[in-house]
């Protein structure tokens, strides 16, 4: 399960409003994909929490999450 803590509203593009988020998360294998949530599309900089682990990712340009729990590099 995954929901949107917080956001804020960047622009809008193609009818959907981009958005910097903060994600919760029950576990990794929830992390949204950029169109997941209905009307929106996550912002690079978003980030994630993994609730099961404490773990953080961040949204990257490419729209993949990168862990950033124990420093850079981890994916």
């Amino acid at each position: 399960m995954k929901w949107i803590r917080n956001e804020k509203f960047i622009s809008y593009n193609s009818g959907r409003a981009v958005v910097l988020a903060e994600v919760e998360m029950d576990t990794a294998a929830d992390l949204p994909a950029v169109n997941a949530f209905d009307g929106r599309t996550l912002a690079k900089g978003s980030i994630a929490h993994d609730i099961a682990t404490g773990d953080f990712y961040s949204l990257n340009s490419s729209g993949t999450w990168v862990n950033q729990t124990g420093g850079a590099g981890n994916e």
